[in-house]
């Protein structure tokens, strides 16, 4: 079975997001994570922008930090 990546849970550095959500996510790639947990987009309008910033970084999406309402 293939082992799930280990991910970085962007909630905690939401304030970071907010100001530099490429710069941020940039940050979690360079200390070695390979995928993270989205909470929103940070700084930025859209979720391709946001996927663009991931790319840019290497990162892939594990998971979403949404409420429940969302998923139903």
């Amino acid at each position: 079975m293939p082992r799930s990546p280990l991910a970085a849970q962007l909630y905690t550095i939401r304030d970071l997001t907010q100001t530099d959500f490429p710069g941020a996510v940039r940050r979690i790639a360079d200390i070695g994570f390979t995928a993270v947990e989205l909470a929103g987009y940070g700084n930025l309008a859209s979720a391709r922008e946001a996927k663009k910033a991931l790319d840019d970084a290497g990162l892939t999406v594990a998971g979403a930090h949404v409420p429940i309402e969302a998923l139903e």
